[in-house]
């Protein structure tokens, strides 16, 4: 199980990260995400979704409905 965000949780173990370590870089994850909450913030970064998804290089969106 992959937990993206917890509110604005932050969490680290040997077995969970939250928020979850790699998904600034996943259009999977950031694309129905930008669609149900593009103001959230990234607990860290406090960049929006709708930014990090911006921000994604091309390459990683290649192949995806943009």
């Amino acid at each position: 199980l992959d937990i993206i965000f917890y509110d604005d949780l932050i969490y680290s173990s040997e077995d969970l990260v939250i928020p979850h370590v790699d998904m600034e870089n996943r259009y999977f994850v950031l694309k129905p995400l930008s669609e149900l909450a593009p103001n959230f913030r990234h607990p860290i970064t406090h960049k929006t979704v709708a930014q990090m998804l911006a921000e994604l290089p091309v390459d990683l969106t290649e192949g995806s409905e943009a």
